[in-house]
Protein backbone atom coordinates (compact mmCIF):
# COMPACT_ATOMS: atom_id res chain seq x y z
CA UNK A 1 0.00 0.00 0.00
CA UNK A 2 1.27 3.12 -0.87
CA UNK A 3 1.09 6.28 1.03
CA UNK A 4 0.34 10.20 0.06
CA UNK A 5 2.80 11.87 2.22
CA UNK A 6 2.41 15.15 0.60
CA UNK A 7 0.88 17.91 2.68
CA UNK A 8 -2.84 19.25 1.87
CA UNK A 9 -3.00 21.62 -1.02
CA UNK A 10 -4.30 25.05 0.89
CA UNK A 11 -7.69 26.11 -0.48
CA UNK A 12 -8.41 28.17 -3.57
CA UNK A 13 -10.61 31.05 -2.85
CA UNK A 14 -12.68 33.37 -5.20
CA UNK A 15 -13.44 37.03 -4.33
CA UNK A 16 -16.44 36.36 -2.00
CA UNK A 17 -14.53 34.10 -0.51
CA UNK A 18 -12.08 36.63 0.53
CA UNK A 19 -14.42 38.94 1.06
CA UNK A 20 -15.94 36.89 3.60
CA UNK A 21 -13.02 36.61 5.32
CA UNK A 22 -12.02 40.45 5.41
CA UNK A 23 -15.12 42.35 5.33
CA UNK A 24 -13.94 44.35 2.36
CA UNK A 25 -16.38 44.15 -0.62
CA UNK A 26 -15.01 42.20 -3.72
CA UNK A 27 -15.00 45.50 -5.56
CA UNK A 28 -12.38 47.04 -2.63
CA UNK A 29 -10.15 43.99 -3.29
CA UNK A 30 -10.14 43.95 -7.06
CA UNK A 31 -8.98 47.66 -6.55
CA UNK A 32 -6.28 46.94 -4.00
CA UNK A 33 -4.88 43.86 -6.05
CA UNK A 34 -4.87 46.48 -8.92
CA UNK A 35 -2.78 48.70 -6.89
CA UNK A 36 -0.45 45.86 -6.22
CA UNK A 37 -1.55 46.73 -2.22
CA UNK A 38 -4.06 43.08 -2.05
CA UNK A 39 -3.90 40.02 -1.13
CA UNK A 40 -1.64 37.75 -3.99
CA UNK A 41 -3.69 36.26 -6.18
CA UNK A 42 -3.47 34.65 -10.14
CA UNK A 43 -5.18 33.90 -12.89
CA UNK A 44 -6.75 30.56 -13.02
CA UNK A 45 -8.41 30.21 -16.74
CA UNK A 46 -10.53 33.63 -16.68
CA UNK A 47 -10.99 33.78 -12.65
CA UNK A 48 -8.69 35.38 -10.11
CA UNK A 49 -7.84 32.86 -6.83
CA UNK A 50 -6.34 33.38 -3.80
CA UNK A 51 -4.53 30.83 -1.85
CA UNK A 52 -5.96 30.35 1.62
CA UNK A 53 -2.78 31.05 3.35
CA UNK A 54 -1.70 33.72 1.31
CA UNK A 55 -5.15 35.91 2.30
CA UNK A 56 -4.26 35.02 5.74
CA UNK A 57 -0.87 36.18 5.40
CA UNK A 58 -1.62 39.37 3.77
CA UNK A 59 -4.35 39.91 7.19
CA UNK A 60 -1.19 39.47 9.28
CA UNK A 61 0.76 41.89 7.43
CA UNK A 62 -2.02 44.68 7.14
CA UNK A 63 -2.68 43.92 11.23
CA UNK A 64 1.37 44.56 12.08
CA UNK A 65 1.58 47.45 9.73
CA UNK A 66 -1.69 49.23 11.58
CA UNK A 67 0.73 48.49 15.55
Amino acid sequence: MTQNLEPPKPRLLSYDDVSELTGLTPATLRWLRQQGRGPRGFKLGRRVRFYETDVWAWIEKRRSEAA
